[in-house]
């Protein structure tokens, strides 16, 4: 069950009594609450107060993507707030994880992962620790949303790409990828690394980014 927080002694408790009366066990898997949105006051919406945000509003303005972002990366057990100053947040939040993938796409033009994919165990050291760092990451946003803690998971994907990939590893990067020759083992490990960041993390953002990962998805992924 997915309902409001004003269902806890209503849908909530009267499904869980009637399911134990007749078939003496809950009739849910699980059960998530989430709260309500309220505006940059904590006051509920309201057409008298004049407060109310429209979805399509928001769409208009910024994105599908920056909606659906705004809503994942919020508390839902909570309320939720909304406001112009938390949505510009969130949409520099997803210009951000856009531009790293759009990095990414950039550098793999010239790479076809059948063919030119270097083995871990012949992969440069750097490239080796960037795909450990990717399978930790890969680990602990699968464990959010298996636990539905998805501003967990938004959270991890912005960290990651803010932190690790654009102000560490692909910093470092850009020399290798510019000046080594095009198919020199120090590219090539360069690129396998790359795809293998981009694919994750297209699996990843999928469920919240879903427009951008199909949209990543058709620059990288050959028939």
């Amino acid at each position: 069950y997915f309902e409001g927080s004003d269902q806890h002694r209503g849908w909530f408790q009267s499904s869980l009594l009637s399911g134990m009366i007749l078939f003496d066990h809950t009739p849910t898997r699980a059960i998530v609450t989430h709260g309500f949105v309220v505006d940059e006051h904590k006051r509920k919406m309201s057409k008298s107060v004049g407060n109310v945000v429209a979805p399509t509003d928001v769409m208009t303005k910024f994105s599908r993507d920056v909606m659906r972002l705004w809503v994942a990366s919020a508390d839902f057990e909570d309320d939720l707030v909304i406001s112009d100053t938390l949505l510009n947040s969130v949409a520099e939040m997803y210009r951000k994880i856009r531009n790293t993938c759009r990095f990414l796409v950039a550098n793999l033009y010239d790479f076809d992962i059948t063919k030119d994919a270097v083995e871990v165990e012949s992969m440069l050291a750097l490239d080796q620790y960037a795909l450990a760092k990717l399978h930790e990451i890969n680990t602990q946003v699968r464990t959010a949303y298996d636990q539905y803690h998805f501003a967990a998971v938004v959270h991890t994907i912005n960290a990651y790409c803010t932190n690790d990939l654009s102000a560490v590893y692909l910093d470092i990067l850009k020399d290798r990828l510019y000046v080594e020759k095009p198919k020199s083992l120090e590219r090539r490990s360069a690129q396998t690394a790359l795809y293998h960041i981009l694919d994750v993390l297209t699996h990843l953002l999928a469920p919240v980014l879903s427009f951008l990962a199909e949209e990543v998805s058709d620059f990288y992924q050959r028939p």
